[in-house]
């Protein structure tokens, strides 16, 4: 358990939860925060594959066992949801996929949207992973959208990735050939009760490469429905987690890790505050009334922007 004597502390769990909007939004009282936030890596299982796969559930049956297992543990979950085309939030809510976890206290669950970026993780996913964790949270879960190619991302920032997909629908291939076989820890076959798991099993045991050194794939199969394969699964995320502890990877990834946060924080913002800015409006406008050519305005209202700067 997360035994850090510096974790922030709030007096309510709804001050908490507008503390965690306040990270997200990356507002003045949310770096204020983060400033006095210690500095702690997070414990992060990513969770990817196709849409229908059963991730929520999952997430939602693994998180219920670790806490009957492990009673004091602390478990955040950071669900990214595809954005509102017309208003870029989150689409789904918090609750509506994992009320029952959401009545627990050891249990923080928060909807993301992706905005819309490349690999469908926005960079608030990895600042609130890290909130969490200097607020004591013992591990985080992030739920990719499961929108293919896209979600390899989420190797980027978990310590363990989980591949998710269902007997019977191409998932298998799929995931080969959107590059899932190449970021998965632990490949997790769902709905085992629906039947034919054990075949998809054995089709993607054909694909893994052979390893000489180091961690090896493992595929496991599970039903969020009735249970099965459940405990087996949270033992195989310990297993990967003493693993990693123990290898000479841990800190080039947490390296790894916290640039993509700094990376996607700075392209992110800056994208944000140039589209946001009035002299965007105004090219954008000449743009879509056909009086000036798209590349060449973009490079000038760039050259407006940093021309003092570098």
């Amino acid at each position: 358990m997360n035994e850090h004597s510096n974790i922030l502390k709030f007096a309510s769990r709804s001050e908490f939860a507008r503390a965690v909007s306040e990270v997200e939004r990356l507002s003045p009282e949310g770096i204020k925060l983060l400033s006095r936030a210690p500095m702690i890596e997070p414990r992060i299982i990513g969770w990817t594959g196709a849409p229908g796969a059963g991730k929520s559930s999952l997430i939602s049956a693994i998180v219920r066992q670790r806490r009957e297992s492990f009673p004091d543990m602390r478990i955040g979950i950071v669900a990214v949801d595809p954005s509102s085309y017309r208003t870029g939030g989150a689409v789904l809510g918090d609750r509506i996929r994992m009320e029952e976890l959401a009545l627990d206290e050891n249990v923080f669950i928060r909807s993301v949207a992706s905005k819309n970026v490349a690999g469908g993780l926005s960079p608030s996913v990895l600042r609130i992973s890290r909130f969490l964790t200097a607020c004591g949270f013992d591990e985080v879960h992030i739920e990719t959208i499961g929108a293919g190619q896209n979600d390899v991302s989420i190797s980027e920032i978990a310590d363990t990735t989980i591949v998710v997909s269902t007997p019977n629908t191409g998932d298998s291939i799929q995931a080969l050939k959107a590059g899932m076989m190449e970021i998965a820890d632990i490949h997790c076959v769902n709905k085992s009760d629906l039947g034919a798991a054990d075949r998809t099993a054995s089709a993607l045991q054909l694909t893994l490469p052979d390893k000489t050194c180091g961690w090896s794939p493992k595929i496991i199969s599970v039903s969020a429905r009735n249970g099965e394969g459940i405990y087996d699964l949270s033992k195989l995320i310990d297993e990967h987690e003493n693993y990693i502890e123990s290898s000479d990877s841990r800190k080039n990834h947490f390296s790894r890790r916290r640039r993509f946060e700094f990376e996607e924080t700075v392209r992110y913002e800056l994208n944000s505050r140039i589209k946001n800015s009035s002299a965007y409006q105004e090219s954008l406008k000449s743009v879509e009334e056909n009086s000036e050519n798209p590349a060449l305005s973009a490079e000038k209202l760039l050259h407006s922007f940093f021309n003092n700067t570098f």
